[in-house]
């Protein structure tokens, strides 16, 4: 698949592209749904790690990021229009962030599976579950303080949901204590953060064999297109004035800079097929290590 650089500028040739990727969402989007039933192959890399790491299945957990990958994929290319004359309508900034998520969930099946030693591929299993408890607890704190108890059975109430939230919340520590024994890994070892984005983004890209922190690069670029970013709105598309003041206000119209979000897509579709290929290699795979 072509990568086009950061700063590809609108020609035919992207319309082109364009069109070839939506195409190719929508294959890998079928490939997906015709796959999702078909389990690890008996003694495979992913099925031995499964049986060890069961609960917490290591391929559950890579499934379902590329399920979230696929699902952003369908929706980047449900959020454009053929129009009747074949070119393509593009929303202004709403693709980026589904891009953004393409790549992040990619990125973490990369993380999950790459290495070579299964105990270090059941430890990152066990730092991903761990850290999605903390944002877990983090999360329930919230909800518990959004809003005071105003009465004294709302009090009562919010103190029962509470315990019962404490006592979840241990029950999944114990859970992957456990898991985590039974391949000698450490509370030490599995209880580090799991890396950021950023970083994940970047080993998927020399995963990849992309040059140098390319996934790394656009992951940053998007991200500054998931929220109000004005410098980076401005340099993803183009501007057509139509007036301006004598104080120097412009007024004009902002278009989609296709150029930008062909590149920013052709980054997200080699991200999520190098995972895809990762999960199914893990699947037939069979080795002892």
């Amino acid at each position: 698949m072509p990568l086009l650089p950061l700063d590809a500028k609108d020609s035919p040739e992207d319309v082109v592209r364009l069109r070839m990727y939506l195409d190719l969402c929508e294959e890998l989007e079928r490939d997906h749904e015709r796959l999702a039933g078909v389990r690890p192959r008996v003694g495979s890399r992913l099925d031995v790690d499964n049986e060890r790491s069961h609960p917490l299945q290591n391929g559950h957990l890579a499934a379902f990021c590329q399920l979230m990958a696929i699902d952003n994929l369908r929706a980047f290319r449900l959020l454009t229009r053929r129009t009747s004359d074949d070119n393509v309508e593009l929303p202004l900034f709403a693709g980026y962030p589904l891009l953004r998520s393409v790549i992040e969930s990619a990125s973490q099946t990369i993380w999950l599976l790459e290495p070579e030693d299964r105990k270090e591929r059941l430890t990152r299993n066990f730092r991903a579950r761990m850290s999605e408890h903390q944002h877990d607890v983090e999360l329930a704190k919230s909800v518990f303080t959004a809003k005071p108890a105003e009465t004294p059975a709302d009090r009562l109430e919010r103190v029962a949901a509470q315990e019962a939230d404490k006592k979840a919340a241990q029950r999944r520590v114990k859970m992957i204590d456990a898991a985590a024994g039974n391949n000698a890994i450490t509370r030490e070892q599995y209880n580090q953060p799991m890396p950021g984005y950023r970083s994940l983004a970047y080993q998927a890209g020399v995963f990849s064999g992309l040059d140098a922190g390319v996934v790394k690069t656009v992951w940053l670029w998007v991200s500054g297109l998931t929220h109000p970013s004005a410098a980076r709105a401005l340099n993803s598309t183009d501007f057509l004035k139509r007036s301006s003041t004598r104080r120097g206000e412009m007024h004009g119209l902002m278009t989609s800079k296709t150029g930008m979000l062909v590149a920013t897509l052709s980054v997200a579709l080699t991200t999520y097929k190098d995972a895809d290929r990762l999960l199914r290699t893990a699947m037939l795979t069979v080795d002892d290590r």
